[in-house]
């Protein structure tokens, strides 16, 4: 659900992929693509968005969060390597954390 798009929707298409495009001498290591249903599933302002899916009723697993994208495609940073750079993730889902 990003700022710009909203709630859109794809197929995973990659996983743990070298991105070789950042500044010079950095790769970003097992990053994931998402192939939209839309020409524009991410747009400028999405970075940072959840990307999750709906097991059912209110069971919703995150899988990550959106860095970048083009035409028909975004790129997020898998759930795994954000915690291994951050630290294991607690989450609440009763706002009372």
């Amino acid at each position: 659900v990003g700022k710009a798009t909203g709630l859109t929707r794809g197929r995973v298409d990659r996983t743990c992929w070298a991105y070789l495009n950042p500044p010079p001498g950095v790769t970003l290591l097992c990053q994931c693509t998402v192939l939209g249903e839309t020409s524009t599933p991410a747009d400028h302002g999405d970075s940072g968005s959840p990307v999750f899916h709906i097991h059912s009723g209110d069971l919703v697993y995150l899988h990550g969060m959106v860095w970048g994208g083009v035409p028909w495609e975004f790129f997020f940073s898998g759930i795994g390597g954000i915690q291994k750079d951050l630290g294991r993730l607690i989450t609440c889902t009763t706002g009372l954390c």
